[in-house]
């Protein structure tokens, strides 16, 4: 319990040290800008490891949110059963305001609002360590306004290569992103979708229209 207190002051101190100008006419996901060398910086990597902290505004027409590690499988990129979600029925949109995501304590972690939740065991595979290879850690560095619907954005992604170099374009949304067939990717997409969430299931209008 101590440890999220700490994780939620910080947190709050944090956001106080962000220096965009939010539009407040528009949604939008901006990542939180830090001082490197303060106090507060370092409390945060001490307590929070290699996590990055975004401002949200929910667009208008999200009924729901949601939060999913996907992994690929050569050139395809695929969801894993790993996942949070919330539909705003339950939270407010106003009261959804900050997300960060990362790898703490060897899993994968997001924190929504302050709360801090582990999802799942990061899979560190025997695929990874025999092929001895290299990892890189990514964040989404700019700001995406408006954000869209139905589409998975990349907060966070996580490669592993045995080259000498990494990935260096970053496409924020799932969909666009291009992959190295050869190296091995896990990423941290948050989506706003127009339908209701319900276990594993996405519903409109109470027809089942996707199984994911």
């Amino acid at each position: 319990m101590k440890k999220y207190i700490v994780i939620l002051l910080v947190i709050l101190t944090l956001a106080g040290c962000s220096k965009k100008e939010i539009n407040e006419n528009s949604s939008y996901i901006k990542p939180l800008e830090i001082e490197n060398d303060t106090k507060e910086f370092k409390m945060y990597r001490a307590v929070l490891g290699d996590i990055k902290f975004f401002n949200i505004k929910v667009p208008e027409e999200a009924i729901s949110w949601s939060i999913t590690v996907f992994q690929n499988d050569g050139k395809e990129i695929v969801k894993e059963s790993f996942e949070t979600f919330d539909n705003f029925k339950i939270t407010p949109k106003e009261e959804f305001n900050s997300v960060g995501v990362g790898v703490i304590d060897n899993k994968f972690s997001i924190s929504i609002n302050g709360n801090v939740n582990a999802i799942s065991n990061f899979p560190n595979s025997e695929f990874i360590k025999s092929e001895k290879r290299s990892s890189s850690t990514t964040f989404l560095q700019k700001d995406i306004s408006p954000v869209k619907l139905n589409e998975p954005i990349i907060l966070e992604k996580i490669q592993y290569t045995n080259k000498n170099s990494f990935t260096s374009l970053f496409e924020p949304y799932l969909k666009d992103f291009i992959i190295d067939e050869n190296d091995k990717y896990y990423f941290l997409p948050l989506l706003f979708t127009t339908m209701t969430l319900q276990k594993n299931k996405l519903i409109e209008q109470n027809t089942l229209l996707v199984y994911f």
